[in-house]
């Protein structure tokens, strides 16, 4: 492999290893928002009383269908990320003598 090849190859590693990070962020903050975001309707239902035992499941399965998209959504990423840098290495690894 060319030397210009092999500064390429360790920079896409370098930005994977950042991206991963950042992805990792992204789902803590996605984490934090989703608990307060439960938390607030928890105490806005606490507060209020509202009569049909509707709204309350309605606003349950709301939170859990966003909470499940977003992170199957992260899954999806952090797998892309694993699996390219699986790649990356493997073509590393077969350049070298």
């Amino acid at each position: 492999m060319t030397q210009e090849m092999d500064v390429i190859l360790r920079k896409s590693l370098d930005e994977l290893d950042g991206l991963r990070t950042r992805q990792l962020v992204g789902l803590l903050i996605v984490v934090v928002l989703f608990a307060a975001q439960a938390f607030g309707v928890v105490l806005a239902l606490h507060k209020n009383h509202p009569e049909p035992e509707f709204w309350r499941m309605l606003i349950a399965n709301a939170e859990m269908m966003i909470f499940s998209v977003v992170f199957g959504a992260v899954a999806v990423c952090l797998f892309m990320t694993r699996m390219t840098r699986k790649i990356l290495k493997a073509i590393e690894l077969s350049s070298k003598p």
